[in-house]
């Protein structure tokens, strides 16, 4: 009888890497799980295929920033109090996508979240969030004059869903300031990715799945986030935030690329309401 193979440490780190970016694995005929880090192909069958052209994206995002979430969780920090508290947040966007020839947040949106807060000092937290949130863009101009330039009717509307990674700072430390030392403030980064989208021409016509194939969507975006909590009474409080695209969700119209700018960006600003519930 044929003895089975030993597993090997190779085995056990591809095991982890598919276990942080789930996909559909193929088995080789030795048994084993082919490390599609290491050749390249994520499917065996489509070896021979042409490479689809889109754009440089950061690849495992959402996993990095669950596995640096984890380390801070296990990382010594002087305690005080409860360590853990959470919450939900919901509330309204205001968005605009850059390079789509329309000034302001015009496109109206909503999100919701839920959170967890991980108490490092006195003052300060790690804060982990799941969140839906709607993003996009929206034009509609119907001059009366031709100084008023042309019709357009043009809708771009996005669903994501994203994972902030935030440090929060309680201004509570400045007693002398009224007001300021009731908010606290936070900054940090998220990745995002596109779970729907709808898009029109200057017409109002359909256009989404022409675009979809000729301009395909990042898999996933880095945001830089910045924003505050002003309490209203005891565990809720109003939520403003504004996030800014790092990476591009996807090419120019016209294929332009520079050093500083790649492609579109997303630009939201959001308003909504903060309650913990533990």
């Amino acid at each position: 009888m044929d003895q089975p193979a030993p597993v090997r440490l190779f085995d056990c780190l591809t095991a982890c890497r598919l276990f942080l970016n789930p996909q559909k694995m193929y088995i080789c005929e030795a048994g084993r799980i082919p490390d599609p880090w290491r050749t390249g192909i994520r499917n065996p069958d489509a070896a021979n295929e042409p490479n689809p052209k889109e754009p440089p994206m950061p690849r495992h995002l959402f996993s990095y920033v669950i596995v640096g979430w984890a380390l801070l969780l296990l990382s010594p920090c002087p305690l005080h109090g409860q360590a853990f508290r959470g919450g939900m947040q919901a509330g309204l966007t205001a968005s605009e996508v850059s390079g789509d020839r329309s000034g302001g947040p015009h496109k109206l949106g909503w999100f919701a979240s839920v959170f967890t807060d991980y108490q490092v000092s006195e003052h300060a937290y790690w804060h982990l969030e799941i969140l839906y949130i709607q993003k996009g863009s929206r034009e509609f101009n119907d001059p009366e004059t031709p100084e008023e330039g042309v019709f357009r009717d043009y809708k771009f509307y996005l669903q994501y869903i994203e994972v902030p990674v935030l440090f929060k700072f309680d201004f509570s430390v400045f007693e002398r300031l009224p007001y300021v030392d009731w908010l606290t403030g936070e900054i940090g980064l998220s990745g995002s990715t596109v779970v729907g989208h709808y898009e029109t021409n200057d017409f109002g016509d359909e256009n989404t799945g022409l675009m979809a194939r000729e301009r395909p969507f990042n898999r996933a975006e880095l945001n830089l986030l910045l924003g505050f909590y002003f309490p209203l009474r005891e565990g809720l409080g109003v939520h403003f935030r504004y996030s800014q695209g790092v990476t591009p969700l996807r090419s120019h119209e016209s294929g332009a690329r520079t050093w500083y700018n790649r492609g579109q960006y997303n630009s939201v600003w959001s308003l909504g309401l903060s309650m913990l519930l533990f």
